[in-house]
């Protein structure tokens, strides 16, 4: 056994795929979550990718407590080797801090990966690469991000630009992003309490460095896209048959 599995075995990595919200902009009365990618749900992709990483030792789903499609839909297809959590919030962050608030009463020490259900085209290289590279640079978290390339303005009123921000200092972050369980549950609690700073929180990252904290930065890839738009299930839809990766029954 190498290092990085005895410090698996001695501190577990539990996945938590976000899917408690509305999808709305998809302009689908089904949330997006629950759409088909080459025949199978969003979610089941995601859950797939993490489910198959060596470094998943508990893969757990956020849901909405009104939510009337998991049984339906996701359930057949991976049994009970998923805790589903009905413990969704009016905010992403509100959704994933009730959810560490369970898991915490459940792990002494554990480290999280928190995952977008958007994000179908997660594979398990990326997230072992992401918990590997935490784990060898003995980082408070990671998250993966890619750099960006484009040229990106600033516009206050969104018609005229202001500026031109220097690409170079910039990433496009990504998920999973890992954080040990009770110190990412701890700074979401904290800073849920004030409303002013909880509008600023995006992400997981987001609210660490609000704690003071500096993730490290693990390179991501192109097709861990995120599904926010219409068009973007055909580019998932290419990176999953790329990928060859159907998805089966996991029982």
């Amino acid at each position: 056994m190498n290092t990085t599995d005895a410090m698996v075995a001695v501190v577990p990595t539990v996945a938590v795929i976000c899917a408690a919200g509305s999808g709305s902009r998809t302009g689908s009365p089904l949330p997006k979550q629950y759409r088909e990618l080459n025949g199978v749900p969003m979610l089941a992709h995601a859950i797939k990718a993490l489910f198959n990483s060596a470094c998943v030792q508990q893969v757990v789903v956020v849901l909405s407590p009104q939510d009337a499609w998991y049984d339906v839909l996701i359930a057949p297809l991976v049994g009970d080797a998923v805790q589903v959590l009905r413990v969704g919030g009016e905010t992403r962050a509100q959704s994933v801090c009730n959810a560490l608030d369970v898991l915490d009463e459940q792990y002494d020490e554990a480290w999280v990966m928190v995952h977008d259900a958007a994000r179908p085209c997660i594979t398990p290289a990326l997230v072992e690469a992401l918990h590997d590279a935490v784990l060898l640079h003995s980082a408070v978290g990671g998250v993966l991000a890619m750099p960006v390339v484009d040229t990106i303005k600033l516009s206050d009123d969104g018609v005229l630009a202001k500026k031109t921000l220097d690409r170079k200092k910039l990433w496009a972050a990504q998920t999973p992003q890992m954080f040990k369980l009770d110190v990412l549950y701890n700074a979401l609690s904290d800073a849920l309490v004030d409303e002013h700073v909880a509008e600023g929180i995006t992400d997981e990252a987001s609210v660490m460095e609000w704690a003071g904290v500096s993730p490290m930065l693990i390179e991501g890839h192109v097709s861990n896209l995120k599904v926010t738009f219409a068009h973007d299930f055909e580019l998932a839809e290419f990176w999953l048959e790329r990928a060859s990766r159907p998805v089966q029954a996991l029982a």
